[in-house]
């Protein structure tokens, strides 16, 4: 159920690197690699307001908006890369 996604993908000059991924649930990778569900980098959870246009309502996901990660990697230097957070913000999530 869960599963490894690229912040920023390898065939855009991202790396196979802990801090360019997120373990995220399937449905929620799914809607990450489609730019409808991000990361600030802040570690706060974005929901694209075109997710209602794509699925109808997608009201489950809404509830996301704003929280925090909450389970990271045991040291500091593996969390998510701010940089490749802003990335993805800029240039995959729709807002």
């Amino acid at each position: 159920v869960l599963e490894a996604a690229h912040i920023q993908p390898v065939s855009k000059n991202g790396s196979n690197e802990v801090t360019n991924g997120l373990l995220l649930r399937s449905d929620m990778h799914t809607l990450f690699d489609e730019g409808l569900i991000s990361v600030s980098p802040d570690l706060s959870i974005l929901i694209s307001n075109s997710i209602r246009d794509r699925y109808v309502n997608g009201k489950i996901y809404y509830a996301w908006q704003g929280k925090k990660l909450t389970t990271l990697p045991n040291h500091p230097d593996l969390y998510p890369n701010p940089d490749r957070l802003a990335w993805h913000n800029n240039n995959v999530f729709l807002p």
